[in-house]
């Protein structure tokens, strides 16, 4: 698949001083119900309850709020607390490769262990960002339809007990983008981003977990971090 560092996002985000808290505060949703933003998971339990899940036919919005469902639950180590899906016409988006076909899809998720200390360490957090790009590049090599952003983002855990609440810290930021020539089209090609992503991060969680047994214990720092 294709993965890069989106290295100008990031710049901007340090120069703006954008500092992301966790846990954050809030979650809004657009009248039109295309466009959701939320820092509030689970996604699907919650959205359901709320009846603010797209149309049934918008099957992509509902894998990739699946996908957000299970790093938040109980088999997953990471967590995410932020969340955007939107399906676009191409008049709306500036990338040359997206505008010559009919319809996309853009997105972004929130990545960081659920184990929010590991958070905190330089080491720990390469070894997640690392080791998911590695995984990524791997899966689907012939996939043309779509991409994968990483940003690495400051974070405060303010969940944390002091003085750690008011360490500097990182998450990861995943942008994404899928796209076809109808809206079909873009729909199994932005389901099979999404399913290369949740691949790719069971593979990432097996292996951070093989290679550093104490963090399926709970331990504060695994080891080889």
């Amino acid at each position: 698949m294709n993965v890069y560092y989106d290295k100008q996002l990031e710049a901007e985000q340090t120069w703006a001083g954008s500092l992301r808290t966790h846990p954050p505060t809030a979650f809004c949703l657009n009248d039109d119900s295309q466009t959701l933003t939320t820092l509030t998971p689970p996604l699907v339990s919650y959205f359901s309850d709320q009846g603010c899940l797209p149309p049934a036919r918008d099957e992509a919005a509902k894998t990739f709020y699946h996908l957000l469902d299970w790093i938040n639950g109980e088999e997953s180590i990471f967590k995410s607390d932020d969340g955007l899906f939107q399906l676009l016409e191409n008049r709306d988006r500036s990338d040359a490769a997206i505008t010559e076909t009919g319809f996309c899809a853009f997105g972004r998720l929130t990545l960081f262990y659920r184990d929010n200390v590991l958070n905190l360490f330089e080491r720990a957090f390469s070894v997640l960002g690392d080791t998911l790009w590695g995984k990524l590049a791997e899966i689907d090599p012939d996939f043309e339809f779509g991409k994968i952003g990483f940003v690495n983002s400051p974070c405060t855990f303010i969940n944390l007990p002091f003085p750690l609440s008011h360490e500097p810290g990182k998450m990861l930021i995943l942008y994404f983008d899928a796209w076809g020539t109808t809206e079909k089209e873009m729909t199994i090609n932005v389901n099979c981003l999404l399913r290369n992503l949740r691949s790719a991060l069971e593979s990432c969680q097996a292996e951070i977990a093989r290679e550093n047994s104490d963090l399926e214990k709970g331990k504060i720092l695994p080891k080889g971090f």
